[in-house]
């Protein structure tokens, strides 16, 4: 039985060749360790497995029937997402490892950030973030989004 999830961000330092030159840069992963009923956790997994950039701001669910459900904010131009921060997401039936990522945000043209996920009684996952698209009239500000 699955008590709790704990998602803990970590930097990871790694060294890049820019010009020739040797530059630190500092990259953010989402490791997740399952908590048991018993106390022991888990394995830690790295979520965000195909970034190659920032990983940042997860939120989780466990959804009734044990399936784990993870959307992060995300600065790397994976399938398609474009040069800006866009919200991620990805579920795990319980022991068997996590689905493909998928983008959310895929109607914005500027940054997402801060997702909110929460999963209801009927097991529908909701997403909720900010964005500062101007979609649908809503001007070049920050707006709150939501998909479902």
């Amino acid at each position: 039985m699955l008590i709790a999830i704990l998602i803990v961000p970590t930097i990871i330092s790694a060294l890049n060749s820019k010009a020739g030159a040797e530059a630190s840069q500092s990259e953010t992963s989402l490791p997740v360790v399952s908590m048991g009923s018993s106390g022991n956790s888990s394995t830690t997994e790295v979520v965000s497995t195909e970034s190659n950039d920032t990983s940042y701001e997860p939120s989780l669910a466990v959804a009734s029937d044990g399936n784990i459900h993870i959307a992060w904010m995300d600065d790397t131009d994976f399938i398609g997402a474009g040069a800006d921060w866009d919200i991620f997401y990805k579920w795990s039936v319980a022991g068997s490892g996590w689905s493909a990522p998928e983008v959310v945000s895929t109607e914005s043209t500027s940054n997402s950030s801060y997702p909110s996920l929460a999963v209801d009684s009927s097991g529908n996952v909701h997403i909720a973030w900010q964005d500062w698209t101007d979609y649908n009239g809503a001007g070049a500000d920050w707006d709150a989004r939501a998909r479902m």
